[in-house]
């Protein structure tokens, strides 16, 4: 996986950690167990992804995966999603697949499947996916209000 050069450490090691102990979490988690704690929720997001998407937008579709009060995360199937900005939230995206595109705060990345890069709040960004399409998996912090999606001009 690559990292793009304007990372937060801090926020690179949380998700490391937290995507360690899912690992060790799946592989020895017993296949019955207790009662989940209020709020948890286990989603396959190959089921998502075959399942019906949501409209997000012109050329965005996705799949809610879950939420708090503190984050939110969903799987996006996308062509092209132009210049726009989040005032209220920073995004967390892993690109699960395809090839193309991330241009954000005024430089241009390639970026493709295994790629994760972090884009704080008020960064302008817009993804262009090189053939077809990308599916990414974004978490965003605090969770993302459907307003907060601010469209600028290319």
């Amino acid at each position: 996986m690559r990292f793009l050069s304007h990372l937060h450490v801090p926020a690179i090691a949380g998700f490391a950690g937290f995507a360690l102990g899912l690992a060790v979490h799946s592989s020895t988690a017993p296949a019955v167990s207790a009662p989940s704690p209020p709020g948890f929720q286990i989603t396959h997001v190959g089921a998502v992804l075959k399942g019906h998407l949501q409209q997000y937008g012109a050329g965005i579709q996705g799949g809610d995966l879950g939420a708090t009060a503190y984050a939110d995360a969903a799987v996006v199937v996308l062509s092209k999603v132009g210049l726009h900005r989040h005032d209220k939230s920073d995004e967390f995206i892993y690109v699960l697949s395809g090839s193309g595109t991330l241009v954000a705060a005024n430089r241009k990345y390639a970026v493709a499947a295994g790629d994760f890069f972090i884009i704080p709040k008020s960064t302008p960004h817009a993804l262009t996916a090189t053939n077809g399409k990308f599916t990414l998996l974004g978490f965003a912090t605090p969770p993302q209000a459907d307003k907060d999606m601010i469209m600028m001009s290319n």
